[in-house]
């Protein structure tokens, strides 16, 4: 499309698609899917266990319809749990058990039904705003757009990684509700209304979208983007209600104030948001613009060795020059977004490109304490700037050089699909995937962690105890790059099938004696107890008290945290000490602590029962059910009472019990 050219709204019949662009479609979704179908094979990796595998919601045995209630409510990703995005899950557990396949094969098929999606947004977006270029052209741009969308790298977490499906659900629903937007502001061009769809489709997907994932929220600023770069927020005069204004004042500016006027109100909440997080709010705001470079770069050059599952290893931005690269970033961040801005009229797909791809950032890369990089996070961000690329490599070589954009157009496709192909193959299997991960990311604590640990699981399931020696030095290589993490050496210690070494219960003391546990690190305390019971590991029982007692002993501890290492240490007690009444105590501790979790008085209802005291722990259970509105803990309440009927039976459960706390 010329520099500097004018757009136009095309008439609402404008042509159908023909059957060359479907059959040219078509030819996209079966390469896509050769592309990945190697990759279908591999393993459940990272958050895939606690969202999916280790989900009693998602596994739920009960009858059909009270299973997709807890689904609804047993996702702890977001604030808004997620619940389509679960209930999806349990329809996959539901229909083909725990397979990672069958979960991968549908996140796939939700990718190629994005495909479909995405060139019937980019072909109607094209139709709606590109003045003077012929259909055969606009339909070509659409394609190539598509292709190279569903083929890149970037996309392939998305598939791949199983959770990652509230990403690409959550898309659907995103692009559905943007082609409603078109379609609307194609009648407002034409001078006829379209309330219905403006206003009760656009945010009718707006809503599905969020409750699969937060980001889905982000709709409107897609939409806004379109706007400010492309449709200028031209309408014919439509009356004094129901108008584009109005529209963007109630579903964008509204809410950004309430959002603003919140955090105003509860400066507290950046406190606690950075309680799980080795970082601070300021230190990731300053890191994003770097983050944002890494990921254009390799949207732009998408080579092997860039691409990895963690990017942990990528380094914090302390101040503006700690590294240098940080005040570098935030300056041409700024001038990309005033450039874009100045040139809107001359150079308007360069500023959809930027418009689109920053508002696909907007709520993952701000102040939001997620973890600082992720490539799924460009899922739909990538989409603006491969269209606006399109269009400008089109405007530069199709006048001219037809064949050439011709066959630039198919060395990119053949590039991206040959790039992605490889790296599904990398997750065929899980020690495959783990070890293109450190290879690919040599300096990530958590791709080293994830060797070490596949590696000693395969020393216990082959047999073959040479194998704990190369896991004790991926782990022991975790420990050096991460010096305040503490995952990989109590991963040191479950290797060693006894005690724990010296030096690693040394290197424990000191990492957690200087800072308080965080909540993401009660996990693995877990393990530690779960791999006590199967007699996997035996660190002694000194060994054992002594870490917890430091992890208590830190004045720092949040309550919740506190509460969670109470319980944790109660069952070890219980379970490992047979000291029933110690066990007792600490879960009553974590109760008085956290007396508004469901979840802990369940916990303290089941060490009741083995003293047993009956009559306590239907007391805790019936708190439980109080607090538990949304059905969380209902499967473990109920197993809960199974126990304590059986309990009835037995003599010690008869006589007085003592006050419930």
């Amino acid at each position: 499309m010329p520099k500097g050219a004018h757009f136009r709204m095309l008439p609402t019949n404008a042509r159908s698609p023909c059957c060359p662009e479907v059959l040219a479609l078509t030819l996209l979704l079966v390469l896509t899917t050769l592309v990945y179908w190697r990759g279908l094979g591999g393993p459940f990796v990272f958050d895939d266990y606690a969202n999916i595998v280790a989900n009693p919601g998602v596994q739920a045995d009960q009858g059909f319809w009270p299973a997709v209630r807890l689904a609804l409510v047993a996702g702890d990703a977001g604030p808004l749990k997620r619940p389509l995005s679960m209930v999806s899950f349990l329809l996959n557990f539901r229909a083909t058990g725990l397979d990672p396949f069958w979960f991968k094969f549908t996140n796939l098929g939700i990718h190629l039904l994005n495909g479909v999606l995405v060139w019937w947004f980019t072909r109607g977006l094209l139709d709606l705003t590109a003045g003077g270029e012929r259909a055969g052209i606009r339909a070509a741009l659409a394609l190539v757009t598509t292709g190279a969308w569903l083929l890149h790298p970037l996309q392939l977490t998305s598939v791949l990684y199983v959770v990652q499906r509230m990403t690409s659900l959550s898309t659907s629903f995103v692009l559905l509700g943007l082609i409603f937007y078109l379609n609307a502001r194609r009648q407002h061009w034409a001078g006829r209304p379209a309330y219905g769809q403006l206003w009760v489709a656009v945010p009718g997907c707006l809503l599905l979208a969020s409750l699969t994932k937060e980001s889905g929220a982000l709709l409107i600023l897609f939409a806004f983007a379109m706007e400010v770069s492309l449709l200028r927020f031209k309408v014919a005069t439509l009356g004094r209600w129901g108008t584009l204004n109005q529209f963007y004042g109630l579903v964008l500016v509204l809410p950004l104030l309430a959002g603003a006027f919140y955090l105003l109100t509860h400066p507290i909440w950046f406190e606690q948001a950075a309680l799980n997080r080795h970082f601070s709010v300021a230190e990731r705001l300053l890191t994003q613009p770097r983050v944002l470079f890494l990921y254009v770069k390799i949207l732009l050059l998408p080579v092997l060795s860039q691409l990895g599952l963690f990017y942990d290893d990528f380094p914090v931005s302390h101040g503006l020059l700690t590294p240098p690269a940080t005040l570098v970033a935030l300056l041409g961040l700024s001038a990309l977004v005033v450039a874009a801005l100045g040139l809107r009229k001359r150079l308007p797909w360069l500023t959809f490109g930027v418009c689109w791809f920053l508002a696909g950032h907007a709520m993952e890369s701000s102040f939001i304490m997620l973890e600082m990089v992720h490539l799924h996070r460009n899922y739909l961000a990538c989409l603006g700037p491969l269209l606006a690329i399109a269009v400008g490599l089109n405007a530069r070589l199709t006048p001219t050089h037809p064949r050439l954009a011709g066959f630039a157009a198919g060395a990119l496709l053949a590039g991206l699909a040959l790039v992605s192909a490889v790296r599904a193959d990398q997750w065929r299997d899980p020690l495959s995937l783990a070890s293109y991960e450190v290879r690919h990311r040599p300096d990530s604590p958590r791709a080293n962690y994830e060797v070490g640990r596949l590696l000693a699981d395969a020393a216990v399931a082959l047999q073959q105890p040479t194998l704990n020696e190369d896991a004790a030095r991926y782990l022991w290589r975790a420990v050096a790059l991460a010096p305040q993490d503490i995952g990989a050496l109590i991963g040191l210690g479950m290797l060693a099938h006894g005690p724990f070494p010296p030096e690693v219960v040394a290197e424990l003391t000191q990492r957690l004696s200087r800072r308080p546990l965080l909540a993401s690190e009660t996990p693995y305390l877990k393990a530690l107890i779960a791999c006590l019971q199967t007699q996997r590991c035996a660190p002694s029982a000194a060994q054992v008290m002594g870490l917890f007692g430091v992890i208590l002993d830190q004045p720092g501890l949040t309550d919740g945290v506190k509460a969670d290492v109470l319980s944790i240490l109660g069952m070890y007690y219980a379970q490992q000490l047979g000291d029933v009444d110690a066990c007792v105590r600490l879960m009553r501790e974590a109760v008085q602590l956290q007396p508004n979790a469901a979840y802990l008085r369940v916990n303290f209802a089941q060490a009741l029962l083995f003293i047993p005291d009956v009559v306590a722990a239907e007391a805790q259970l019936a708190a439980a059910e109080r607090l538990d509105r949304l059905g969380v803990e209902a499967a473990r309440l109920a197993r809960i009472r199974a126990d304590i009927q059986t309990s009835r039976t037995l003599p010690s459960a008869a006589g007085n019990a003592p006050t419930p706390p």
